[in-house]
């Protein structure tokens, strides 16, 4: 449960921020089994961030830095190891986001060209034990073979010291990899992904199905913690999607399924996907916001 506020009257723009809900963990024991465990976290924080646009031609282009402060209570589910030796954990965190990004077409799946560097840094503060997370996080957007296909890249590192708090991971795993909280995080995919039919259906007033899209992607990451061998995931799949408005709602939903292989498990996952696109609402706007894409 979580809710989220921002005023955006001035510069800086400030962010409010609550959220409950339970969180999961793991820990490798001396034998190297894993050790998993479970709470639950309220956290109460607030940032101040300043986005800077300096949009030219076809290009958008932005900077925005980001201070942010967050009181973490922390009430235990399960026994869980010494990580926790308070039920309150006070941090704070920075992060540079940027991007580049070429304007882009309403029916292309991905921007033909763009470049995010997304940098952050979090830490406990009012602690003799500090605990802190650092996270570089890049995704790069090339043109595919055919007009309005797309491919995206992804590299991102994160190091994690655990000492009084376990951050939440700031990287991505491979999908279909979950649970998993390694002290250092190597992680990278590739995703292609394009629209194969406009099939202009409609149920009235049901649902109305405008395109239906899939995406091919592998992905790989390595996994470092202290005395332990590294550990290797490697996942790959598709997902199968379709944008459609559903009982007239204004704005579109992106429904689908993605199937997923886990190369070292030899089985087959699959998940549900959903999402919304609010777009819609922002009259006179381009569909696609320059630093925010998916």
């Amino acid at each position: 449960v979580y809710l989220n506020y921002s005023y955006e009257g001035f510069y800086p723009i400030i962010d409010l921020d609550v959220d409950y809900g339970k969180r999961r963990g793991q820990s490798r024991l001396s034998n190297g089994e894993l050790f998993q465990y479970e709470w639950m976290e309220t956290n109460i924080g607030g940032r101040v961030r300043v986005p800077l646009t300096f949009t030219r031609g076809k290009y958008y282009k932005g900077i925005s830095p980001q201070v942010n402060f967050d009181q973490k209570f922390i009430s235990k589910v399960k026994p869980v190891p010494d990580i926790f030796k308070t039920d309150q954990v006070s941090t704070m965190g920075y992060r540079i986001y940027t991007y580049n990004q070429l304007r882009t077409a309403a029916r292309d799946i991905y921007p033909r060209w763009a470049q995010i560097i997304d940098l952050s840094y979090n830490h406990s503060v009012f602690s003799n034990d500090q605990s802190d997370i650092f996270a570089v996080n890049t995704y790069w957007y090339f043109p595919g073979i055919i007009k309005h296909h797309g491919i995206r890249l992804y590299g991102a590192f994160q190091q994690r010291e655990i000492e009084d708090y376990k951050f939440s991971d700031r990287v991505t795993y491979p999908r279909g990899i979950t649970g998993m909280q390694d002290e250092e995080l190597w992680s990278f995919s590739a995703t292609y992904k394009f629209p194969f039919w406009y099939p202009d259906w409609s149920l009235p007033p049901v649902l109305y199905l405008k395109r239906l899209k899939l995406a091919l992607f592998y992905d790989y990451a390595i996994g470092r913690n202290v005395g332990i061998s590294d550990t290797y995931y490697r996942t790959a799949g598709l997902d199968l999607t379709g944008d459609m408005h559903i009982f007239r709602f204004l704005a579109p939903f992106d429904l689908g399924v993605r199937a997923i292989y886990l190369f070292d498990e030899e089985r087959i996952d699959y998940q549900f996907l959903i999402s919304i696109s609010f777009d819609s609402f922002y009259v006179g706007k381009n569909n696609h916001k320059p630093g925010k894409i998916y």
